[in-house]
């Protein structure tokens, strides 16, 4: 039990590290959602596809129940989607990650941070 807390702590501390503006980090016009979408895919896909639009919501929506960019929410969406396949090898999707988050947004409105609930959907995932 010790040991499952003290990651989490260690992880919501990286998480906290997560979502820093840097221009250098902007590769070519894609939207944020497009750039996530093709992450998720794992390959190119075309900005009209349903995973793009779908993920214009879902941050739209996080954005204004958590009062955290949208850049900041994907940021910390991707890393804790690579923090689960890196430390547990398991394979989670972006999209099903941000799907949780966003039903589990009546959270955010009682003081929940979403960093804290990525930390602790990190920790049922990799179990």
């Amino acid at each position: 039990m010790k040991r499952n807390y003290f990651i989490i702590c260690i992880f919501l501390f990286l998480i906290s590290l997560v979502g820093c503006d840097n221009p250098s980090q902007k590769a070519h016009n894609y939207s944020l959602e497009h750039k996530i979408a093709i992450l998720n895919a794992g390959k190119y896909i075309d900005e009209s596809d349903i995973t793009v639009k779908r993920f214009r919501y879902l941050l739209i929506s996080l954005e204004s129940t958590t009062g955290y960019s949208q850049e900041k929410i994907g940021d910390q969406i991707v890393f804790t989607r690579n923090y689960i396949r890196d430390k547990f090898g398991k394979e989670v999707s972006i999209l099903q990650i941000t799907e949780a988050a966003y039903q589990s947004k009546d959270l955010f409105d009682k003081n929940v941070k979403l960093e804290e609930y990525l930390a602790i959907y990190a920790g049922f995932a990799g179990q």
